[in-house]
């Protein structure tokens, strides 16, 4: 009889689990996003459903700040989830730990990814599938009229480690750029068309990047290269870049005629091929006339790949 007792007691307490541990998921996951609100940083989850393994929401708004300089105000980038899911993946085999995986839907596309190491060191992994970019409001804003983005990130710290290599690389197809009708007339460009791009690189944990290769092709121009820099909090403290440049012979001969003014007079409107190397220098160096970039300035040189 107590044996009976003690299975009855047994299923009964299953059952309630079974039957509460979805209410107290969302719960939990109510008060965890709302505690996840900063000054910059904010997320709204909305219809969020509490299942016995995870949860899903029907949408979710993530607002991510974008920093030129530390004291620079963030610009807020926006990025707009549906049918979210996040679901926990329990190992059948001790001591392997549990992963947590997540899905949406993005832009006509789709983002999926893990979590691993949820315990001990969490690594963040993800994937991006045929991003519409212009499907996105100030990308859009910014005359971006269509093209997909592809890509892919593995081993991102959620925390400071001492030995860390992230690495990424994304890939952008048939992307259209249409600058504005008073930049279009001033440049003698009316658009930026069949623009592909093909972009990895890795991240230590002393914030040492490297970008390679960085492969560019597009109505105006076909440009390859490298780059490496140094990020101090995130925000960029040194970098280093030379890419090779081709101008096309359509868009890009029109270009052509202001390579002297954007050169400094290094390049004549007639090159097409020509190499550019940048490097960040002091702001106040004004004698080199730098590009600033918020608190970054960027020193450019030109150089004729063929000699006439």
């Amino acid at each position: 009889m107590r044996a009976k007792r003690i299975v009855v007691g047994l299923i009964i307490a299953g059952a309630v689990a079974l039957c509460t541990t979805p209410a107290l998921i969302q719960f939990a996951a109510q008060s965890y996003l709302g505690n996840l609100t900063t000054r910059d940083f904010r997320l709204n989850a909305r219809e969020i459903q509490g299942h016995f393994v995870g949860l899903s929401a029907a949408a979710v708004t993530v607002w991510l700040p974008i920093r030129t300089s530390p004291s620079s105000a963030a610009i807020p980038l926006s990025i707009e989830l549906q049918n979210v899911s996040v679901s926990l993946r329990l190992p059948l085999f001790p001591p392997r730990l549990p992963i947590v995986s997540f899905k949406a839907d993005a832009y006509q596309g789709s983002l999926s990814g893990e979590l691993h190491n949820v315990v001990t060191s969490p690594r963040l992994s993800f994937k991006l599938s045929g991003l519409a970019l212009s499907e996105h409001p100030q990308l859009l804003a910014l005359g971006v009229t269509s093209g997909a983005l592809t890509g892919s990130a593995q081993g991102i710290p959620l925390q400071p480690e001492p030995r860390m290599t992230a690495s990424a690389a994304i890939q952008i197809d048939n992307m259209e750029l249409s600058p504005p009708p008073l930049v279009s007339q001033l440049v003698g460009i009316s658009a930026v068309r069949d623009l592909q791009a093909q972009i990895a690189g890795a991240i230590q944990s002393d914030g040492n990047f490297t970008l390679q290769p960085v492969v560019i092709k597009s109505s105006l121009a076909s440009i390859q290269g490298r780059a490496t820099g140094h990020l101090e909090h995130d925000i960029l403290s040194s970098f280093q870049s030379v890419l090779q440049v081709k101008l096309s012979e359509g868009d890009g001969k029109g270009f052509a005629q202001w390579l002297p003014i954007i050169s400094n007079n290094s390049l004549s409107q007639e090159e097409t091929e020509f190499t550019i190397a940048s490097r960040t220098i002091a702001c106040s160096e004004q004698s080199q006339n730098p590009l600033r970039i918020g608190s970054t300035c960027l020193s450019n040189s030109f150089s004729p790949s063929v000699i006439r």
